[in-house]
């Protein structure tokens, strides 16, 4: 029995020996072996509590957990797990703060299919092919006068001389004592348009459409109508003297070259 207690004692203490005295904290430590060794024949006894060994006696204390070894291999990654459902959509954020004001861009043009009002014109419309129609966006024409100038739009006795208004529509538009001296009026729409009275000299009225328009004591003078249709357009009283008829239709509906002279001012 000694031999055998001498064999443990020996393995134990090679692995964990802990000394202590009645008061070490160690001496309540569950798992663990206490004894007494001998000093001078070796022999061990067991106790339960440091005090029980005599002054010949050494006081041991043994765990019964072995060291802690070295770590294993990393294992395998496991199996991906299962999607989950897409969670609520959280709450929006605060509105961000206003950026500076960029720089003024470079002014530019209002295109359509390839088509384009020139500056300070704006789409009025379209003719009956698709085109667009362009007009002044705006005009000095008096205090009393519309800014735009469109279809039906009063404008009698208003200052319109010199303006733009290539392609505009103003057909159906009350222009009686208007002044359009000098305006460009190519390619616009005057069908139907009361020009009682209206000043029209020197004006660029090339392409333009007169068709049943009222133009009893208009001045015409030196106006441009070439191409001109003012098929149905009465002419009572009109100044037309110096008036370029080339190609232009006449009140009768007939090509001004049927006429005397090749002027609808023969009639």
């Amino acid at each position: 029995m000694r031999k055998f207690l001498l064999i443990v004692l020996g393995v134990a203490l090679g692995l964990s020996v802990v000394t202590e005295t009645e008061s070490a904290a160690g001496r309540k430590k569950k798992n663990a072996i206490r004894g007494c060794v001998n000093k001078f024949s070796g022999s061990v006894r067991i106790v339960k509590y440091p005090r029980q060994c005599r002054w010949w006696e050494t006081y041991f204390n043994l765990n019964m957990q072995g060291l802690q070894g070295s770590a294993g291999p990393q294992g395998p990654v496991g199996p991906q797990g299962p999607e989950r459902p897409q969670g609520p959509e959280g709450p929006p954020g605060p509105a961000g703060l206003q950026g500076p004001q960029g720089p003024q861009g470079e002014p530019g043009h209002l295109y359509l299919a390839d088509q384009i009002c020139l500056d300070g014109t704006f789409v009025i419309g379209f003719d009956e092919n698709g085109d667009i129609l362009c007009s002044a966006a705006e005009s000095d024409v008096g205090a009393d006068c519309p800014d735009k100038l469109v279809r039906d739009a009063d404008l009698h006795n208003c200052d319109l001389s010199g303006l733009d208004l290539r392609n505009a529509d103003l057909s159906e538009a009350d222009l009686r004592n208007a002044d359009l001296s000098e305006a460009d009026l190519r390619n616009a729409d005057l069908a139907a348009a009361d020009l009682t009275a209206a000043d029209l000299s020197g004006a660029d009225l090339s392409g333009a459409k007169l068709n049943n328009a009222i133009l009893n004591g208009a001045i015409l003078t030196d106006a441009n109508l070439t191409e001109a249709d003012l098929c149905g357009a009465v002419l009572t009283s009109a100044d037309v003297g110096g008036v370029i008829w080339d190609l232009s239709v006449c009140p009768d509906c007939y090509p001004a070259c049927n006429h005397l002279g090749g002027s609808c001012g023969e009639m």
